[in-house]
Order: C-alpha cells, then sequence, then structure tokens
C-alpha cells in the first residue's frame, strides 16, 4: 500500500507500514519523542491557499505601486521563495537596493 499515490493511501495504510520493530521499539522507550511524526497535504489541511496568497501579494503590489499578480503567478510563487518569485514570477524588480 505504501506505493500507492500519496491521495489515495489511508492512515491505516501508513501505520501498518510504519510498525516499529523490536529495536525501534526500545529507541522509543528510551527517547519517547522520537516516535512521533505527521504527514500533511497542505492543499487539503487549508482550504483557500491560493486566496490567501492572492490577496497577501495583491497586498504587497498595491503598496508599491507594481501590477498585481494573477492566479497563475501565484500558483507558481507559492512553491518558491518570495524573493524569486519577485524576480523570477512577478518581474517586479532584479535591483534589491531600490
Amino acid at each position: 500500500p505504501i506505493y500507492m499515490e500519496p491521495s489515495r493511501l489511508r492512515a491505516s495504510d501508513l501505520n501498518e507500514v510504519l510498525q516499529p520493530d523490536h529495536i525501534e521499539r526500545l529507541l522509543y522507550t528510551n527517547q519517547p519523542l522520537q516516535a512521533y511524526g505527521a504527514l500533511f497535504k497542505w492543499d487539503v489541511v487549508f482550504d483557500g491557499l491560493l486566496e490567501l496568497n492572492m490577496q497577501a501579494w495583491a497586498e504587497i503590489a498595491a503598496r508599491h505601486s507594481y501590477p498585481a499578480p494573477d492566479a497563475d503567478d501565484v500558483q507558481r510563487a507559492m512553491d518558491m521563495r518570495a524573493e524569486r518569485a519577485v524576480e523570477r514570477v512577478f518581474l517586479w524588480t532584479n535591483d534589491w537596493g531600490e
């Protein structure tokens, strides 16, 4: 089941595959915080994430008199650092000394 695409995996599948063996159980007994972890699919956890990012980038654009980005640009910018998005996606500036 671990080879299925992430949208088809269930929590029970992950629990089955990630069950600790006897060495890991001993480790978790000695250091219990190492036993915890979580996997999240952000677009499921936060509904409306694109709209939230659109609003934030539009506010920045208005504050600095830049053209407001469209939804496609904001979608591409969501996967990169803000500095790179300003330079490469929105094409607002190349000179950080402005």
